[in-house]
Parts: C-alpha cells; sequence; structure tokens
C-alpha cells in the first residue's frame, strides 16, 4: 500500500499545501515516499474503470489520506477514508479571543472582546483598573473535533507544511494501529448519532429508565413544530427535479486537450465542502452527483425530520409507559377493575 494518497482540487489555499507535502516526500530518503502526487484529475490506466472506482481502490490501498480543508473543515474524504480503511490527515487549529473578567463585586459578566478599535492601551487599563477587573486569553479548538473523538485520525497543527514528512506518517500509522481496539467505529453510523440526540431529550436515572426533561420536552416540541410548518417543499420532488436537470450538466472534467473523457478521469469526488464550483464537477461523486451541495442539505434537512419524528415517538411511548405505571401504583383497585371490565 501507498503511505499517502493525495486527491485534491488544487484550489489557491490548497496548492501551496499540496505542493509543500510532496516535497517533503521527494527529500525523504523513505521507500514508501517515493512517487506521490495529487492524482486528482488523472485519468486512469484502465477505460473500463470508472472515477468512483478509481477513487475508492486508491483510499483502500493507502494508509492515510490528505484532507485539506474548503469552506469547512469537514469534508466526506474523512469519512470515506475511515469507512476505506485509511486514516484522514485532518487540519487542527487553535483558536485565541479575549474577555474581560470581572470580580463578584462588579457584578458583570465576562465581556468578550470581538475587536480592539476601540480599546487602546490606555483606556483598557482605566477600565480593568476601575472595576479591578482582568484581561484573559482563551484558547480552543474546533468543535466539531469531538466528532472525531475515538476515530483514527491524524490531526496536524495548523496548515499542511513541514511538520508533514513521512518519517511522521510512519510513526503515527503504528501508534494508531496500537489503539485499534480503543477505537468507537459505531460512530460511523445513523443510529449512533440518533441515539446521541435521544439524550438531550431524555434524562436517565440510576436504574437506567428514561424520563423526559418537561422544559427540554417542550422546547422540543416547539421546535419541530416550527420545522415541520414553515418548509413544505417536498425533499422527494426536488430530488426529482435535481436528477432530471444534472442528465444536460458537463459531469466529466475537461481534460488539457479539451475534451472530456468519462472513461477514466480521476475525480476528487470527496471534495463537496468547497463550494468554489470546482470540486465534484467532474465525474459525479457517489453520494450526490454533481449538486452535492443543494442535494447534501435537502438530504440533511429530511433527515433531521426522520430524527425529530423519531424522537417524538420515542419520548411519547416512554412518558404513556411512565403515565401507566404511575396510575397503576396510585390506584390499584381501578386499574384491575378497568382491566376485567376489558374482559
Amino acid at each position: 500500500p501507498q503511505l499517502l494518497m493525495i486527491n485534491s482540487s488544487p484550489t489557491p489555499t490548497r496548492t501551496p499545501q499540496i505542493e509543500a507535502v510532496i516535497r517533503n516526500f521527494q527529500e525523504s530518503g523513505l521507500p514508501e515516499a517515493r512517487g506521490l502526487t495529487n492524482t486528482y484529475g488523472e485519468k486512469g490506466v484502465d477505460k473500463h474503470t470508472d472515477a468512483r472506482t478509481l477513487y475508492h481502490n486508491e483510499i483502500s490501498r493507502s494508509k492515510f489520506i490528505l484532507c485539506p480543508s474548503g469552506i469547512g473543515w469537514d469534508t466526506y474524504r474523512i469519512w470515506e477514508s475511515i469507512v476505506l480503511g485509511a486514516i484522514p490527515v485532518i487540519e487542527k487549529h487553535r483558536y485565541e479571543y479575549e474577555k474581560i473578567v470581572y470580580p463578584p463585586s462588579a457584578n458583570k459578566r465576562p465581556r468578550l472582546l470581538h475587536s480592539q478599535e476601540h480599546w487602546n492601551a490606555q483606556k483598557m487599563r482605566r477600565h480593568l483598573r476601575r472595576f479591578n477587573a482582568t484581561l484573559e486569553t482563551v484558547g480552543y479548538y474546533d468543535g466539531w473535533r469531538k466528532s472525531m473523538d475515538d476515530l483514527p485520525v491524524l490531526w496536524i497543527d495548523g496548515t499542511f507544511g513541514d511538520e508533514l514528512t513521512p518519517e511522521l506518517l510512519v510513526e503515527q500509522y503504528d501508534a494508531l494501529a496500537g489503539r485499534a481496539a480503543e477505537f468507537r467505529y459505531e460512530k460511523l453510523t445513523s443510529l449512533y448519532w440518533m441515539q446521541f440526540l435521544e439524550s438531550f431529550l431524555l434524562n436517565h436515572n440510576a436504574n437506567g429508565n428514561g424520563n423526559h426533561d418537561a422544559l427540554v420536552w417542550q422546547r422540543a416540541m416547539e421546535t419541530l413544530s416550527s420545522t415541520f410548518n414553515d418548509h413544505s417543499t417536498s425533499v422527494k420532488k426536488f430530488m426529482k427535479q435535481a436528477a432530471a436537470k444534472q442528465i444536460d450538466d458537463d459531469l466529466v472534467q475537461v481534460g488539457d486537450d479539451g475534451a472530456g473523457d468519462d472513461a477514466g478521469v480521476r475525480a476528487g469526488v470527496g471534495d463537496v465542502d468547497d463550494g468554489d464550483g470546482t470540486d465534484g464537477a467532474g465525474v459525479p461523486s457517489y453520494l450526490f452527483g454533481s449538486r452535492q451541495p443543494e442535494i447534501l442539505s435537502w438530504v440533511l434537512f429530511a433527515e433531521l425530520k426522520l430524527v425529530g419524528i423519531v424522537l417524538v415517538v420515542v419520548a411519547i411511548r416512554r412518558w404513556d409507559a411512565d403515565a401507566n405505571a404511575d396510575a397503576a401504583k396510585s390506584d390499584p383497585d381501578k386499574t384491575n377493575g378497568d382491566v376485567g371490565s376489558k374482559r
């Protein structure tokens, strides 16, 4: 297997990173580092194999896959690589902001400083002295990284550059392989996330019995009701219209000769997150085709509706069961009488 796979469209923000990583591999003496290229847009040897198969085959024979960010940090190739046995290499960015923290005697909430345009040094010192406050710097990482907890992922601080070397990948591969039994692959299933959402609606006591919190339940019902009332567009109809329009779209990436060749064009089918009009404009992704961003938003909307309905059904059934149990405990004679009358 190859050590690292790069299959990303060379956008202005990605090109310097991709070139830096390839240069690191070219300068390395490791045999595994030889011949690294960006395979986005390359034509396959076997013209009878479509781009999706070529893309999946390359992931399957790779230990790592570079996952540069686009508009956002998340991308399909992260999840595709884990499912197919490769390890995604992802950027990790640390953010910092400043806030003013006041003592309890000031009876003031901490103040987040979005910008210091109106806070020169003299004014800041005067404000801190007046309220006996302190200026603190708070650092944090991307919240979405929690989704990758307990999964085989390699994080790189900042953008990809000199620190991403073949030696690092060899070292980290052995380290991650040693933790294989710790990874929670159930996070790749929809059932895990449905149960995760349900956990916010239901409080579980020591006995493991779920009882919904009244306030959370009320807010959930209001949110779901608003969602159903405000969105009446048929997702099924939208998907049909999108599929019909896709027939007229150019589904092959134009080569250097100006002619499309759909029998071996290897497109970056994981580049759904860019929004720059280049990624996914070649051969359609195995997920949603060339109109990935639009269709994805509606598919996610439909899935959220489904999850909401499931949560409502689960909560109502549990509420009914608890109510019946309470009624039986409070008036067993009446309950027995009701059962006897039904007979």
